[in-house]
Order: structure tokens, then sequence, then C-alpha cells
């Protein structure tokens, strides 16, 4: 539910970044690694419509959540050009 929270507000941008914050921050933390296919699945899209902000986003969560384990998604995710910084 959290998780789709996250996705949501990425692409609907309803709301702003503080909004959602704190969902973001406890998925991170909260250690659950049955969640990380959806996330894995909800960063790819996000690379494949070029969203910095979505894959910003589900990265942190991964970090998160599987810590060293997920630095090859996130070089894989970082080594994509997003037209950002």
């Amino acid at each position: 539910m959290r998780r789709q929270a996250v996705v949501r507000h990425t692409v609907d941008l309803e709301d702003d970044y503080e909004d959602v914050a704190p969902v973001v921050t406890a998925l991170a933390a909260c250690g659950d690694t049955s969640l990380v296919p959806q996330l894995q699945e909800a960063l790819d899209r996000f690379l494949d419509e070029e969203s910095f902000y979505g894959r910003d986003l589900i990265v942190a969560v991964l970090a998160g959540i599987q810590g060293v384990a997920a630095l090859p998604v996130l070089l894989r995710a970082s080594a994509r050009d997003l037209g950002d910084d």
C-alpha cells in the first residue's frame, strides 16, 4: 500500500515531496525485502519513462531496504542518462 502511494505520487505529482517523504522514509526503513521485485518493476518503469524523480524516490527505498545488496540495481539506474544533473 505505501509503495503504491510513492509510485502514485511520482506519476501524478499531485502532492509536494513533503507529503510523501515520511512514506519514503518508512519504506526505506521497513526492511521488507518482499517489496524488492515490485520496487524494481517501478524503477524500470520510471527509467523507461525517463523520470529522474521517480527513479530517485524508488532507489532511496531500495537502498534502505537492501543496503549494499541494492548496489547493482542502483548503479544500473544511475548509468541511464535521464537528462538530469
